[in-house]
């Protein structure tokens, strides 16, 4: 209902245009051009604003399912969709840990991905679920992505100190 009434306040203004034509019954050029733009404009605001609905949609569904404190996955555990909720917490700390490996300000990045392992293990470990073995550490996962994608990430980058500038 609410879609049918934003289309029909956007069409307004198309709608108008055939009240302001001549007297005579003859729509000038000036008015069909108005009226043609405007319906234009009304259906691709229509159609945009459409598929922002559906993305609202899909981003109240996502939030009601995740947090930090995986109410996802216990609502998958809950429903008996264990395999599920465990793709679903790999994704979620590959994708965390996925960020931190190419952080370019992270210094220590196999500590900074154990913290973060480490404050999510005991959670999905409570819930059942088991994770596969490179991302149970910082330093295995940091090997894992540097063998597939050939990358040679160092447990802890060295410090860039800059140009240094010689007084002679």
């Amino acid at each position: 209902m609410q879609k049918l009434t934003v289309s029909t306040i956007a069409l307004l203004p198309s709608i108008s245009a055939f009240a302001y034509h001549d007297s005579d019954r003859t729509i000038s050029n000036i008015y069909l051009f108005i009226t043609i733009a405007s319906i234009v404009v009304s259906i691709i605001i229509f159609k945009r604003w459409w598929n922002m609905t559906k993305d609202i949609k899909d981003i109240k569904k996502h939030l009601t399912h995740s947090s930090t404190d995986n109410p996802r996955l216990t609502f998958l555990i809950a429903i008996g969709e264990k395999e599920e909720a465990q793709k679903v917490a790999v994704s979620m700390l590959v994708d965390i840990l996925m960020k931190i490996y190419y952080d370019r300000m992270t210094v220590n990045k196999a500590a900074t991905m154990n913290t973060a392992i480490n404050d999510l293990l005991p959670k999905m470990t409570k819930l059942g679920l088991s994770l596969p073995d490179h991302v149970t550490s910082g330093e295995k996962f940091i090997e894992y992505i540097n063998n597939i994608t050939g990358n040679s990430v160092k447990y802890v980058q060295p410090i860039n100190p800059g140009p240094t500038i010689d007084n002679k």
